[in-house]
């Protein structure tokens, strides 16, 4: 029998030979025309570690220094880590080989429960949107039409704004002047409706708390699908936990369930012609292409994590951003009260107008506030599949199956672009004419190109909206006296737009100078996109 020395020895020899197979095995696996190979300790293992922290591409960066880009090998997957805007903007204007497309449909995979059927024509969709003409759009983006600048999204606005108007003075309950509460769950509590309402419409059901609540299981599995999704091959071999295709827990199931039932329920003998132009329009792509309607209500389901997933703490990082440095605060509400039109009701009584599409195109301080927070919470990554061998930019060769990663946070966070203050939020940073300017694809928390956000403008307006409301009306002071920023280093990689690691107490005061004012709230005819980034300002970069 061998003694202990020797079982270790043999122990270390047999980890020193899988240490050296897997390290010829990468090699002789990676084309010399590929992006360098990088994180390669522990071959395979090490960036699949890595990947579990949303810092991952920062500490990258900070590691390997300035390649612009770079390969990741996890076991049956290629990432590309593309750091470089220059790259970015090539793999935007190649959307359809280096395509988004493809990644949304595996994620739904994961995350729903779909007929075969369906996923044939998800397939079939996909396909000829890749073979056919340059002009036609992606079936993500036919699908959201109405949200795009127009009278379908002014609509929208309009119901949207009429439901927070409606619920303001509830804020605080009437007959107090304060409220006390956690910053975080008030503003995903006085949003959630006013939102939904704009994009469903009249028969929006997360008017229903039961709903609500539903809904925050639907979400909470969304970052693990995301990474399945991520790393494809190698998850695929893994069998999932439950029935649905994906790696949800039963809650989620139950509640995207109870969800796409109730859609179904309320989509069949024409009842979609009862909720908004969205909801009609997705009715209409679906079935012209004879998508099942439990299907289609499960996709509709699904629709919500976008309308939500990112509005929500948005909304959060914004309200914490203008009140906690009074110069801020300052600034901004000056700014917004020289919009305000002042008059009186025929009673004598003062009425106090306000325009939102002025805010949007007559404030540059609130707006570049507004973007500030984009830039420098947003933690996410764009995801390309690479749909065929590809010589990127005529440099780089991308392998068939594998996936692009262009991460936030290097370009946000880049002191050679956004300056030494880079890491710092400043609220004048996008309306201060004597900073230098940044590249059009430096500025991505709504996507690039052809994969910008549809609902950009809607959410844009909603949170301007919101903001202005609260610096007008309402004053928010900590509970401990002094305000902390929350940190967010507990996001998942795939998050967007991070929840903050933790709450934050607060006093909700109404202004002493709001007594007795009559507040109307409009929006003029939608002339203007808001000034989301680069290439909605100067034009429209095929991405």
């Amino acid at each position: 029998m061998p003694s202990i020395s020797t079982s270790i020895a043999l122990i270390g020899l047999a980890l020193a030979v899988v240490y050296i197979a897997l390290q010829w095995h990468l090699r002789a696996t990676q084309d010399p025309r590929e992006p360098p190979v990088i994180e390669t300790t522990l071959p395979y293992i090490t960036p699949a570690l890595g990947l579990s922290k949303h810092t991952y591409f920062a500490d990258l960066r900070k590691r390997y220094g300035k390649l612009p880009i770079s390969t990741l090998r996890l076991p049956g997957q290629r990432i590309y880590v593309i750091n470089d805007p220059q790259l970015i903007s090539v793999v935007q204007r190649q959307y359809k080989i280096l395509s988004f497309q493809s990644v949304e449909d595996r994620m739904s995979h994961k995350m729903f429960n779909f007929t075969p059927i369906t996923k044939q024509l998800q397939k079939r969709e996909a396909d000829a949107w890749r073979t056919g003409p340059a002009h036609v759009p992606s079936p993500a983006h036919a699908q959201f039409k109405p949200l795009a600048p127009g009278k379908d999204l002014d609509d929208m606005n309009r119901i949207m704004l009429k439901s927070l108007e409606e619920s303001m003075d509830d804020w605080v309950p009437p007959g107090s002047q304060s409220r006390r509460t956690h910053l975080f769950e008030w503003v995903k509590e006085v949003l959630v409706v006013p939102t939904t309402n704009g994009v469903y419409g009249s028969e929006n059901l997360y008017r229903d708390p039961v709903a609500r609540k539903k809904y925050w299981f639907v979400l909470a599995p969304i970052k693990s699908c995301t990474m399945l999704t991520h790393t494809r091959s190698f998850f695929d071999g893994i069998p999932t936990m439950i029935k649905g295709g994906g790696f949800l827990v039963k809650d989620s199931v139950a509640a995207i369930e109870f969800l796409s039932s109730t859609w179904a329920k309320g989509l069949q003998n024409g009842g979609h012609k009862k909720h908004s132009r969205f909801i009609q329009k997705l009715y209409e792509y679906y079935t012209e292409r004879d998508f099942p309607i439990q299907d289609m209500s499960q996709l509709i389901t699904g629709s919500a994590v976008a309308v939500l997933g990112n509005t929500l703490p948005t909304a959060f990082w914004l309200v914490i951003h203008l009140y906690s440095d009074r110069k801020v605060f300052e600034a901004c509400r000056e700014e917004i009260m020289a919009q305000v039109v002042h008059s009186k009701d025929a009673g004598g009584n003062p009425v106090r107008t306000v325009d939102i599409t002025a805010l949007k195109v007559a404030c540059p301080l609130f707006h570049s506030a507004f973007r500030e927070v984009l830039r420098l919470e947003a933690v996410g990554t764009g995801i390309r599949g690479v749909e065929e061998d590809h010589m990127l930019d005529g440099k780089y060769l991308l392998r068939k199956d594998a996936l692009i990663f262009m991460p936030l946070v290097s370009q946000h966070l880049d002191h050679e672009r956004w300056g030494a203050d880079a890491e710092e939020y400043c609220y004048d940073r996008f309306a201060d004419k004597t900073r230098p300017r940044v590249s059009n694809v430096s500025f991505r928390s709504f996507g690039g190109g052809t994969t910008l956000c549809p609902g950009r403008h809607f959410a844009t307006t909603e949170l301007l909206a919101f903001a202005a409301m609260l610096l007008l009306r309402f004053d928010i002071l900590p509970k401990s006296g002094q305000w902390v920023v929350p940190t967010s280093l507990n996001a998942e990689m795939t998050t967007n737009m991070p929840a903050p690691d933790f709450d934050v107490d607060v006093e909700i005061r109404r202004r002493s100078d709001d007594e007795g004012l009559k507040w109307v709230w409009r929006l003029s005819e939608s002339e203007h996109a808001a000034m989301l980034g680069d290439q909605d300002e100067h034009g429209n970069e095929k991405a």
